[in-house]
């Protein structure tokens, strides 16, 4: 069956999250980085905040909990002020985007993402959403990649056929999930694959 629709996953595909560097800039110590790549990103602290379930502030007091004495580092990462430069839009994105259209196809997005930090980006960064026929966002909807209630969600919200759907994703889970539904998944490794894979 023709592929008809491209969906897309935001962080580390339409944009670099950059939390890293992020906290360096704001003053973070190697340890620091190290703690919060490992407990709170890959360990799955970061989880909570996607999935918008608890309240945000619960989740930083958790956060600082394994940053005793860098309580105010946590503060600064997620202070407003400061959480637009956490990440930064691919000089590909749009041009991707222009891309699938032209080619005739759907664009939808499908992202691990807190509502609250999701609304802000929108508003001061993104500039792709634009081109979408549809957006899935995790916080917004209280469910999370890879579990699969989040890929039914967007194939009924928008009533696709999943073996019409190409998913791409930084993350092999995700993808893996998304194959489990009927989607056509593929790990995102560049621009330049991708648009391969999707025939542009």
């Amino acid at each position: 069956m023709a592929i008809k629709n491209v969906i897309f996953d935001v962080g580390n595909v339409l944009v670099a999250f950059r939390y890293k560097n992020y906290i360096r800039d704001l003053g973070g110590s190697e340890e620091v980085v190290r703690i919060i790549d490992e407990e709170v990103v890959k360990g799955g602290i970061w989880n909570y905040l996607d999935e918008g379930k608890l309240p945000k502030e619960e989740v930083f007091d958790m956060i600082k909990k394994y940053l005793p004495g860098n309580e105010a580092i946590v503060d600064k990462i997620f202070d407003m002020k400061n959480i637009k430069d956490i990440i930064y839009q691919y000089d590909y994105t749009e041009k991707l985007m222009e891309q699938v259209k032209a080619a005739g196809l759907n664009i939808y997005i499908l992202s691990n993402y807190p509502d609250w930090m999701w609304d802000f980006h929108d508003k001061e960064v993104f500039t792709f959403p634009k081109y979408a026929d549809g957006i899935v966002v995790s916080g917004k909807v209280k469910m999370i990649k890879p579990h699969h209630d989040i890929y039914q969600y967007i194939l009924d919200t928008y009533s696709l056929n999943p073996d019409q759907c190409l998913f791409f994703d930084d993350r092999e889970d995700n993808v893996q999930g998304a194959c489990e539904m009927g989607i056509h998944g593929h790990i995102f490794t560049s621009y330049e694959e991708c648009c391969h894979i999707i025939g542009i």
